[in-house]
C-alpha cells in the first residue's frame, strides 16, 4: 500500500542525518541509492514546544503519572497521505495491573485522555479505552507489547503474556475478541537463547503477503513466519549454524547488554530487493543489572531471512532510557514515538510517558489542532 512503501521515507530521513559524518553500508546493495546508513548520531529529534498541543511537556504526548504509559503501537485512523490522524495502543497501568488502552489524535500529537487533554479543564476526566486485560490462564496478571496491524476492514492485536504471544481481533478497534485460549507464539525448548518466554512482538504482512513476526526473548530479538497470521513458525536466524538462532543479538556500543522491543518495517527497493528494517530498544547492560541506559537502534537486511546488521549508533535518546519505538509516516515526513522518563513534575523521581519525534530533523509539523473527543 501506498502508506507501506512511504515507510522508505525513513531510509532517506536516515540518510540525510549522517550526510556530514560519513555513510556506510549494511548487506550488499546493488546501487549506491539502496545503501543503509551505518553512522551518524541518528535522524529523529524530539519536538519541540510549538509542535505540541497547550498544556503538553515537550516532548511528550501521552503522559499520566498513575497510567505509566509504555510501548506504544500506532496506525493510521485514514486512508490518505496527507492525514495526521492516528490510533495509538499502549501498555498502561490501571488499579495494580497492566493492561493494553486505546487512543486517538487527529494531528498524531493531541491524544484524548492524556495529561495535557486533561489540563484544558473543559470537560470531565478523560480515559483512553481499555481493550485487552489479561483474562487467560496463560497471560498471568498482566499484558503488554501491543502490536497492531489492520489486516482488510479488522484491526489485528497482537500482545503479550507470561506465557508468550497472543492474539485478538476487532472490527472496530475498539471491542476485541482473543483468538482461543492458548498463545499463538509460546516458548520453544529448541530455542536455547530464549531464556525468557517470547514477548514485544512486531508483525507485518510482506510484500508478498507472507506474515513476518519479530519478537524479544533473553537479550535478543527472534523472527517467526506465517501464512496467515494466526500459526506461527520460528526461523532460524543464522542458518549455516545449528539451533534456533536470534536474528539480532547484544551489539558493542549503547545495544551491549541486550536488544528488545522490536518494530518491523519491510519495504520493497526501487530495484525490487526486498529490504527489512527494524527499529529496536538497545540496553547497555543486561537484564536485572542495577542501572541500565536504552536508547533506539535501527538494523535491516536484504532478503526474507538471515540476521540483521546494526546501525552503531541509536536513532533517537540515549538520556532518557528511551525504548519501544512505533512509526507513524505521513507524507510530510516520520513520526517516532517511544517511552522515556517523564521528569518535569519530579526530576528526582521519573516515570514513563510517551514523547514523539521527528524526521527529517530540519522539518517541522503544522500547529497542532484540537483535541481527539474519543479514544
Amino acid at each position: 500500500m501506498a502508506r507501506d512503501v512511504r515507510i522508505a521515507s525513513l531510509l532517506l530521513a536516515l540518510s540525510a542525518a549522517v550526510g556530514d559524518a560519513g555513510c556506510g553500508t549494511l548487506g550488499s546493495p546493488p546501487a549506491p541509492a539502496e545503501n543503509l546508513p551505518s553512522s551518524g548520531a541518528g535522524p529523529f529529534r524530539p519536538l519541540a514546544g510549538d509542535e505540541l498541543p497547550s498544556f503538553a511537556a515537550p516532548p511528550f504526548v501521552l503522559d499520566d503519572a498513575m497510567a505509566l504509559y509504555r510501548e506504544p503501537s500506532v496506525v493510521a485512523a485514514a486512508d490518505e497521505d496527507s492525514s495526521l490522524a492516528v490510533v495509538l495502543f499502549a501498555v498502561a497501568r490501571v488499579g495494580a495491573h497492566d493492561v493494553i488502552v486505546r487512543t486517538s489524535a487527529p494531528d498524531a500529537r493531541s491524544f484524548y485522555g492524556g495529561a495535557a487533554d486533561n489540563q484544558t479543564g473543559s470537560h470531565p476526566r478523560h480515559t483512553p479505552a481499555v481493550v485487552l486485560t489479561a483474562d487467560r490462564a496463560w497471560e498471568g496478571a498482566d499484558l503488554a507489547g501491543p502490536s497492531a496491524v489492520r489486516v482488510g476492514g479488522q484491526l489485528w492485536l497482537y500482545y503479550a503474556g507470561a506465557g508468550g504471544i497472543g492474539l485478538a481481533v476487532s472490527e472496530d478497534g475498539l471491542a476485541f475478541t482473543k483468538t482461543g485460549d492458548a498463545p499463538v507464539l509460546a516458548p520453544d525448548p529448541r530455542a536455547a537463547w530464549e531464556t525468557t518466554p517470547p514477548h514485544a512482538p512486531s508483525v507485518a504482512v510482506m510484500p508478498d503477503g507472507s506474515w513476518r513476526m519479530l519478537y524479544g526473548a533473553g537479550s535478543s530479538i527472534g523472527e517467526a513466519a506465517s501464512a496467515d497470521g494466526t500459526t506461527w513458525t520460528r526461523v532460524d536466524g543464522d542458518p549455516e549454524a545449528p539451533g534456533l538462532n536470534p536474528v539480532l543479538s547484544p551489539g558493542s556500543t549503547f545495544d551491549a547488554g541486550q536488544v528488545d522491543d522490536p518494530l518491523l518495517l519491510p519495504r520493497v527497493t526501487p530495484a525490487g530487493r526486498l529490504q527489512v528494517r527494524v527499529l529496536y530498544t538497545g540496553h547497555d547492560t543486561p537484564p536485572g543489572a542495577a542501572a541500565r541506559a536504552s536508547a533506539v537502534g535501527f538494523a535491516a537486511r536484504y532478503g526474507s531471512s538471515g540476521p540483521l546488521s546494526r546501525q552503531d549508533a541509536p536513532v533517537y535518546g540515549g538520556s532518557a532510557h528511551e525504548a519501544a519505538p512505533a512509526l507513524f509516516e505521513p507524507a510530510l515526513g516520520s513520526i517516532l514515538y517511544a517511552q522515556q522518563d517523564e521528569t518535569s513534575l519530579d526530576p528526582a523521581n521519573p516515570y514513563p510517558a510517551l514523547a514523539a519525534a521527528f524526521a527529517p530533523a530540519s522539518g517541522t509539523l503544522p500547529a497542532p489542532g484540537a483535541f481527539a473527543t474519543s479514544p
